[in-house]
């Protein structure tokens, strides 16, 4: 006579959790990650209040007037895709994005190149250029300016 395993007891699983401030990871087998659930919810809720952010961080998105200030006169003009991805990395490869650039400018030269689009969904964009380490962001002024880097050779 075989006596059979449940499978779910001998796998390890991991639960991680990630955000722009921290990172929570546990592992053990499925009876004991659910057993961890509501200390792990109450562990974010905790951290979440302590960082002072919400769960749906956003830095602040320019205004259509801040855009309509922005000078057009030395953006780049670039190969347009369907991409916002590309476009975005279009103008970072450019001479143009080796200045720190702001939201408003980033926006105002897509809008130029007659690819506008949302400013959270090129904030989005940036975000993973920035983890990808094509772009760098840091704070000027108050506000997050961002600098393309050359390509490594």
């Amino acid at each position: 006579m075989t006596e059979e395993k449940q499978p779910e007891q001998n796998l390890i699983y991991t639960l991680k959790i990630t955000s722009a401030n921290f990172e929570i990871s546990t592992s053990g087998n499925l009876k004991q990650i659910y057993s961890q659930i509501d200390e792990i919810g109450n562990l974010v809720e905790a951290l979440t209040s302590r960082l002072e952010i919400s769960p749906n961080v956003q830095e602040d998105l320019p205004t259509e007037e801040e855009i309509e200030t922005v000078p057009a006169d030395d953006v780049p003009i670039i190969k347009v895709s369907r991409s916002t991805m590309d476009n975005v990395t279009a103008l970072f490869a450019s001479e143009w994005g080796r200045k720190p650039r702001t939201l408003a400018e980033i926006m105002k030269a897509l809008e130029v190149n007659t690819v506008p689009d949302k400013a959270s969904t090129i904030n989005t964009y940036l975000r993973r250029l920035v983890q990808r380490g094509n772009v760098r962001r840091f704070k000027k002024e108050g506000l997050y300016n961002y600098l393309g880097l050359p390509p490594e050779e």
